[in-house]
């Protein structure tokens, strides 16, 4: 296929000695298809048009006598066709990257915890996270759950087992300041490890994932005088916002060990959820050693937990006939606890 063809320009001179040769390309099928595909990129960015590629092009054309007529061309070819392709390149390494199952928001710290995987939600509508209140590591390992999840799964409800009107509050602050957050009652007043620091930090990630459209967030504890039926009202909370049973939609939930567990109580969520038919998979946190923040008989304050005695073990059981339910144990080696988060800020402001 010819691409080039050579012709003299006769001078302005009347020497003809002193005529200079100029190269014109004649387009080749590639050539035509580019021009005709180039209104898609912005006119002051195509070759030869740029404020670069105007200086390069004369200098070319100075250089004639040391570069070949078909050498010029083919440059001229292989660039043009790189312009084009490396967009189409980057699209795919970003599809690529966006299906590895890595964590894809700033919200989330990923290699933080290996202590569950994306595969173990397979099969469940419900992931329900059993914690003792008031430590840090029990938040930092649920992020790094609902952040692998939220990376190859969607949709995604987090639930959170603290009242509605304090998720507000800290979606709010993220707009106005954190300071703000603790004009929320609960943020303010709770004593219980509910309103931990570290509980803090977990829910404003979590609203900085739903704000970027990865997870749907939900308060779900919507209790007033404390002897209402938990496991019903956070049912209730929680299908208010999601999906109703039989969709795909996967439920990833934070609550205390005691409405983790699955027995005919009023108090357990767990129990609600399995006989509403939601195939349900508990994870049982439990810590071998280490501190915690907690309340007994009224009183609020850091205290020992654990027995050294925890284990990781896998415990299946068919309670509900045709509804798959799984209890899993997951010992952490050592818990350190997390105090309220009022009380930071008051140290701060002193």
């Amino acid at each position: 296929m010819e691409i080039l063809s050579i012709r003299k320009e006769p001078s302005s001179q009347t020497n003809p000695g002193n005529a200079r040769q100029f190269f014109k390309p004649k387009e080749s099928g590639l050539q035509r298809l580019y021009r005709k595909e180039a209104p898609s990129i912005p006119e002051h960015r195509r070759l030869g048009e740029t404020s670069i590629a105007q200086p390069i092009s004369r200098w070319l054309g100075t250089a004639n006598s040391l570069f070949s007529a078909s050498s010029i061309a083919a440059f001229t070819l292989r660039f043009r066709a790189a312009y084009l392709i490396a967009p189409l390149a980057l699209a795919l390494l970003s599809t690529s990257c966006a299906g590895s199952g890595e964590p894809l928001s700033t919200a989330c710290t990923p290699g933080r915890s290996s202590l569950l995987s994306s595969t173990d939600a397979e099969g469940f509508n419900v992931i329900v996270f059993g914690e003792t209140h008031g430590n840090s590591q029990s938040p930092a390992i649920f992020l790094d759950f609902v952040c692998r999840l939220a990376s190859t799964s969607a949709p995604v409800l987090v639930g959170i087992e603290i009242p509605p009107s304090s998720v507000d509050a800290v979606r709010d602050a993220a707009r106005h300041g954190r300071a703000t957050v603790f004009e929320d009652l609960f943020w303010a007043k709770s004593r219980d490890g509910r309103s931990s620091s570290a509980n803090l930090v977990l829910v404003e990630r979590l609203v900085r994932l739903e704000s970027e459209g990865f997870i749907r967030l939900v308060g779900f504890d919507k209790r007033v005088t404390g002897e209402e039926a938990f496991g019903s009202s956070a049912l209730a909370a929680l299908t208010s916002k999601g999906l109703r049973k039989g969709t795909n939609e996967k439920w990833v939930l934070l609550t205390g060990r005691g409405h983790s567990r699955y027995e005919d109580d009023p108090s357990s969520l767990t129990y609600v959820l399995v006989n509403s038919g939601r195939s349900t998979k508990v994870v049982d946190l439990s810590f071998a050693t280490g501190t915690t923040w907690a309340c007994v008989m009224g009183e609020c304050k850091v205290r020992q937990t654990g027995n050294r005695e925890c284990e990781t073990s896998l415990k299946p059981a068919e309670v509900v006939s045709g509804t798959r339910f799984q209890i899993t144990h997951r010992c952490i080696d050592s818990a350190t606890a997390s105090a309220p988060a009022a009380d930071s800020a008051r140290d701060i402001d002193r």
